[in-house]
């Protein structure tokens, strides 16, 4: 039997995964290959990459979520990593993708755990290994997930191009991604292996007006005109009470991206 196909996903930004030389370094092979999409916002020049079972894909397209959608078009068969330009692996990674798909076969979404470059735990996570809920895939980041992208596209679930980095709504597409493959009934496997390194700081653990906002309209796009009670909670445990001066600044930039996603 053949080896099943991954490839690594990567995102970048006018070239900015040359700066990474430790993802360039990835041992690859036939059936570990890597797929980058370069978009050219700021720096028109086209990013080459001439090393082996490498693909480049240069793009004037904006946005996270599209960038992720333009790699899962161009990937024929087998799994897909997601990934950003500012991750790396740890050793062994591979073999533990491998060793998860073989345990469940049945299962075409896995999520892992993310490191810290120190060798912590990127955020807590359970010590056994579950099948997600709607609830558990609001604390999953993107670039933890393995998707059998075959199986994605033949339901013609893709990221919604509304969200994510250099969209309108700058946050929560993975969230979503991951919901609306649990509404069409894919199971969804946590892994409780590390898989790839990544920063304890990030942008998106800045609790900013803009995140806020985007909290909003992914709350609304997840669960409807319901999703304002989501949003309560989620000022109370990042801001304190709702009624307080800060809470209620911050509840009306969520109200906002409520209000404008409804009107998107």
């Amino acid at each position: 039997m053949s080896e099943t196909n991954i490839t690594i996903l990567v995102s970048t930004v006018d070239c900015r995964i040359l700066q990474n030389s430790r993802l360039l370094e990835t041992k690859l092979h036939k059936n570990l290959k890597m797929l980058v999409v370069n978009q050219q916002i700021n720096n028109h020049e086209k990013l080459v990459i001439d090393l082996p079972f490498i693909t480049v894909i240069n793009s004037t397209t904006r946005g996270l979520s599209k960038s992720r959608n333009i790699a899962f078009l161009n990937v024929k068969k087998g799994f897909g990593i997601v990934a950003d330009d500012d991750v790396s692996y740890v050793s062994g990674f591979e073999k533990t993708i491998r060793q998860a798909i073989a345990e469940h076969p049945n299962i075409h979404i896995f999520t892992f755990q993310i490191e810290t470059p120190e060798g912590g735990a990127y955020k807590e996570y359970k010590p056994k290994g579950f099948a997600h809920s709607w609830r558990s895939i609001l604390r999953v980041s993107s670039i933890s997930t393995v998707i059998h992208v075959e199986s994605v596209k033949s339901d013609n679930i893709y990221f919604d191009e509304r969200f994510g980095l250099g969209a309108k709504f700058p946050t929560g597409e993975e969230n979503i991604f991951l919901n609306d493959l649990l509404k069409k009934g894919y199971a969804i496997r946590s892994i409780p292996k590390p898989m790839v390194i990544h920063p304890k700081e990030s942008s998106g653990s800045q609790i900013t007006a803009d995140l806020i906002f985007s909290k909003g309209a992914m709350f609304r796009r997840l669960y409807g005109y319901g999703g304002v009670l989501f949003l309560i909670l989620f000022v109370f445990k990042k801001q304190g009470l709702p009624f307080s001066k800060k809470g209620l600044h911050a509840f009306q930039c969520g109200i906002n991206g409520f209000i404008s996603y409804s009107k998107s």
